[in-house]
């Protein structure tokens, strides 16, 4: 309901990121069709996440430690942690 009403809904959890994406799908926070970008890598790439383009995939999950690194930088890239977050945030399934 949320999402055809145009509100963003994003899942903050600590399960592993196959459960995380599990429990979104049942949830219906991602579509049954929505890929990650690990997803299109492994799909299309032969598991090279760097040849996939940000328009390849629609679904994020973002697993804690990744996130946590990510945070750990923002003294330092300032603008890297806000590229990651704007990234993120503007897939239709977090």
């Amino acid at each position: 309901r949320c999402q055809s009403a145009g509100i963003k809904v994003v899942m903050v959890t600590g399960d592993h990121p196959v459960t995380a994406k599990a429990i979104a799908q049942k949830c219906g926070i991602i579509g049954p069709h929505s890929q990650t970008k690990e997803q299109v890598a492994a799909l299309k790439y032969d598991g090279d996440l760097s040849r996939v383009k940000d328009d390849e995939y629609d679904a994020i999950v973002v697993p804690g430690h990744i996130l946590q690194e990510k945070l750990d930088t923002e003294v330092d890239d300032p603008q890297g942690v806000a590229d990651f977050w704007n990234n993120a945030l503007n897939k239709n399934n977090v």
